[in-house]
């Protein structure tokens, strides 16, 4: 856990059933309304490997999450023609690993704030960590299904439309370094500006 005067960041094996439902109320805040909320099949994706999920607490509230999926090559290979009830995290490996960027869920009031900012340093952290133990990043991937989730897989991390995109940028993106060039600014700098809306 990671502690930071008003909130508190938790991931992985830290998020206990009572955070999971937190974090479940937080994704259907942010994400019903656009008709991409989970709900309990988000949690279904952890069953067995828990590793992948990053949560910013305020108080006793979930404020935001980032989560990624350790996705094996069958699922990354047809990603596009998987439903998100589809994928299962199989967790990291030693060696190379397919990450896939899942969800970013942040509550309206916190967006263009610190919790954006601690999110996104935690994700930069938790991916050197596993890179330290052996756990390559092969590949980087995600899906924008919001406007917001277009400027944070674009603007913040760099990806590119993996095929075609709409005229929104919804669609899927890929980092071609794997995140190294955001990871790399992230470490010298230690800070991240938030463009709005995310």
């Amino acid at each position: 856990m990671t502690n930071n005067n008003q909130f508190k960041v938790y991931t992985d094996h830290e998020i206990d059933d009572v955070m999971w439902i937190k974090l479940l109320e937080c994704e259907t805040r942010v994400l019903a309304e656009a008709g991409f909320a989970m709900g309990e099949a988000l949690k279904d994706c952890y069953k067995v490997h828990k590793e992948g999920v990053i949560v910013v607490v305020d108080g006793d509230s979930v404020v935001g999450f980032f989560n990624v999926l350790f996705l094996s090559d069958a699922q990354k290979s047809n990603l596009q023609g998987l439903k998100y009830w589809e994928l299962r995290s199989i967790g990291p490996r030693i060696g190379d690993n397919n990450f896939y960027f899942f969800t970013a869920a942040i509550d309206k009031e916190y967006r263009g704030s610190e919790v954006v900012k601690l999110l996104c340093r935690e994700l930069v952290r938790w991916c050197n960590d596993f890179e330290e133990r052996g756990v390559r990043i092969a590949s980087f991937t995600g899906e924008a299904v919001l406007p917001g989730g277009v400027r944070l897989l674009s603007n913040v991390f760099g990806m590119k439309p993996m095929g075609e995109v709409n005229e929104e940028g919804l669609g899927f993106y890929y980092s071609p370094d794997c995140l190294k060039q955001y990871r790399n600014e992230m470490n010298c700098s230690g800070d991240f500006q938030s463009p709005k809306g995310v």
